[in-house]
């Protein structure tokens, strides 16, 4: 399966053009089993949060999970985008990017679109936002 399919069967709206460039993805790891989203309802760095998967025996999810996720879960991602730390895109300026699952509104919305985003690894150097949620996978 291509990213183009991997995004199509998503139904995602909205993707970042960086992302959209990206032609290289693994189809064998476009696989949702074991996959969990979690919230630590604090600020946290990546670090913090790579750190507290490996304590959990968890690894940060990559772009085919997320999007195998996504493609499982279409009521996701909510009010809050899910972050896959694992899924780190080179971009054509500045530090490599984290991908977002996220929405323009509330899932089920007339108005709301599913999206794929970048972010930088920690904004503005303070860490993910209390309310972030992050993508795991089993080691």
């Amino acid at each position: 399966m291509t990213l183009e399919e991997m995004i199509k069967r998503g139904g995602y709206g909205i993707v970042d053009d960086e992302l959209k460039q990206r032609r290289s993805v693994s189809p064998s790891r476009f696989c949702e089993e074991g996959l969990c989203s979690f919230c630590f309802g604090e600020v946290a760095t990546t670090a913090q949060v790579k750190a507290e998967f490996a304590r959990r025996k968890m690894r940060p999810a990559g772009l085919e999970e997320l999007l195998a996720y996504g493609a499982k879960h279409l009521n996701e991602p909510g009010r809050y985008g899910i972050l896959a730390l694992g899924a780190e895109i080179a971009v054509r300026e500045g530090a490599p990017r984290i991908v977002q699952l996220g929405s323009t509104g509330p899932p089920g919305a007339e108005y709301s679109i599913r999206t794929l985003l970048l972010y930088p690894r920690d904004p503005g150097g303070r860490g993910w936002a209390a309310h972030a949620r992050f993508l795991a996978a089993p080691m």
